[in-house]
């Protein structure tokens, strides 16, 4: 038969299980809620891979649709694009958006022109924007901007 102290030790067990449930359930919906910051790293390491390795037609992929250029435009900076190399990718600032679905990072390119072997550095101000329908990160600011090189 329990006895009062038996029954007031599992009411205290059974409150800190159900403290112990409700903070697991707490983050777990936390971890959910933040894991496209996860996404984010890999996502930006693509992207320099793709300007360094594969080349622009690679890194218009990361490109938000909506913000892509007509086709035109987009023709024309593939062609400025295909005159040059990129050599260099330093990051040179992160710093998160006005949101946490926005991530902001400066970056410098070394760009190296493949006829005259001509040798510049354009800062690159790349704006992020994570998509819950899409469950991806895209990139909102569009291609580095060559006018200047």
């Amino acid at each position: 038969m329990p006895t009062h102290r038996t029954s007031s030790r599992l009411s205290a067990m059974q409150l800190v299980c159900r403290s112990l449930i409700l903070i697991a359930v707490l983050l777990l919906t936390a971890c959910a809620s933040k894991s496209h910051i996860r996404d984010l790293t890999p996502t930006l390491e693509q992207y320099e891979a793709a300007l360094r390795w594969s080349g622009i037609r690679s890194a218009v992929s990361f490109i938000e649709p909506d913000k892509l250029p007509d086709d035109r435009e987009l023709v024309f900076a593939l062609k400025r694009f295909d005159q040059v190399d990129i050599k260099g990718y330093e990051i040179v600032n992160q710093e998160p958006g006005t949101s946490e679905f926005e991530y902001i990072q400066m970056v410098e390119l070394t760009i190296e022109n493949r006829h005259t072997r001509q040798v510049r550095s354009v800062r690159d101000r790349q704006t992020w924007a994570w998509d819950p329908d899409s469950n991806r990160w895209w990139l909102v600011s569009g291609l580095p901007d060559l006018s200047r090189f």
